[in-house]
């Protein structure tokens, strides 16, 4: 996580507006990062399409599939926020 955190808060500092996005992420023992980087983009204003995905160790095909079509979903999102710019 401090990789992540490190981006995070740089990105913060950035101030990007009208951003959408969604937190994912599989753990061992500790499972916050998820809700972590979701706090990061709350505290940016950003649009948070789905509740953040988290997968103990390896994931399942069916939260792979999750991720997917929630992934999807933020193209779409990302496209009709480029449009209305």
């Amino acid at each position: 996580m401090p990789m992540a955190v490190a981006v995070l808060t740089y990105l913060k500092e950035l101030r990007p507006e009208n951003k959408a996005g969604f937190a994912f992420g599989s753990y061992g023992w500790g499972r916050g990062a998820p809700e972590a980087i979701e706090e990061y983009f709350k505290s940016m204003k950003w649009n948070i399409i789905n509740e953040s995905i988290k997968s103990r160790y390896k994931p399942t095909s069916e939260l792979l599939n999750e991720c997917r079509t929630v992934g999807r979903t933020l193209g779409e999102k990302a496209k009709k926020i480029a449009q209305d710019i």
